[in-house]
């Protein structure tokens, strides 16, 4: 279900971004994922060719294989063929640094940025008109979920004692 609404989202924020930017056919769509071979981004990706094929969107999908070196350098290489939008699965959320240079690269060319799934700071995000961000505050994520295991084991607790010492 998690993956369906991630999918959705990501596609309501493309679909928006798309219209605004004029003609499908002029360009391609710029999708940059961290790495192919983690199990969710593949989903991801197979949903989302899926649905660029059906838009009939011209589209690129680039492999960063976990290196925000190659990852940059393929922005680059995306800005150059004359890309229209940018939509990108950050490498490196450590610091901002990574995603304050591929939006100075979109600026400096005009095209949108749609950031997803990995974290990137609001005030990066904010400080260019044509960036957003789709995704899950992952520490509310987290806390949420230590809540839910700390009510369950509260009210079951007896059951999972197994030798009765408390």
């Amino acid at each position: 279900m998690k993956r369906i609404v991630s999918v959705l989202l990501l596609f309501c924020a493309l679909v928006g971004c798309l219209v605004g930017c004029g003609n499908k056919d002029e360009g391609e769509v710029s999708v940059f994922y961290y790495t192919f071979s983690d199990t969710y981004i593949s989903s991801v990706r197979s949903a989302m060719d899926k649905s660029f094929k059906e838009l009939g969107i011209k589209y690129n999908n680039y492999d960063a294989n976990s290196n925000q070196t190659t990852q940059t350098e393929q922005v680059d290489t995306a800005i150059a063929k004359g890309s229209r939008m940018l939509i990108v699965n950050i490498v490196d959320t450590g610091s901002d640094d990574a995603a304050k240079t591929i939006i100075n690269k979109a600026k400096n060319a005009g095209i949108p940025v749609l950031f997803f799934n990995r974290s990137v700071s609001q005030a990066v995000v904010e400080s260019y008109d044509k960036c957003a961000f789709i995704g899950t505050d992952y520490e509310m994520a987290g806390h949420m979920q230590g809540e839910l295991i700390g009510n369950f084991l509260k009210e079951k607790y007896s059951s999972y004692d197994l030798n009765g010492d408390g």
